[in-house]
């Protein structure tokens, strides 16, 4: 009996950090947020620093700020639209320096859930 081995198409993309505060903790969120809806693995290196894309705290640990150059490398079923979908989230600056319809992900926005005050 043979082992079969399955060869994962890697798929990467150069992003550039654009809005002004840069992977702050709300990006992270919304980055992490869209990536866990993905069967495919995300990492993203900036720096020298590497983070899984699901991570939030690994994410903010890559210390990117505006203008900072970051890979994304994805593998996976999926994987191709995962990295459209974090392109997009890049492009527009996370919600922050274009409409808040880049941040549309399978009909449902990415944003967090305003918390209720009492």
């Amino acid at each position: 009996m043979e082992a079969t081995s399955r060869q994962t198409t890697l798929q990467k993309v150069r992003l550039v950090i654009s809005n002004e505060k840069g992977l702050h903790a709300r990006a992270a969120a919304l980055l992490a947020r869209a990536a866990t809806e993905f069967k495919a693995h995300m990492t993203l290196e900036c720096g020298g620093n590497r983070a899984d894309a699901k991570s939030i705290l690994g994410l903010m640990s890559l210390g990117a700020l505006k203008g900072s150059e970051v890979m994304a490398v994805a593998g996976g079923p999926d994987a191709g639209e995962m990295i459209q979908t974090v392109h997009r989230l890049f492009a527009c600056g996370f919600g922050e320096n274009g409409p808040a319809s880049c941040l549309l992900f399978k009909s449902q926005l990415l944003l967090p859930h305003p918390r209720r005050r009492t």
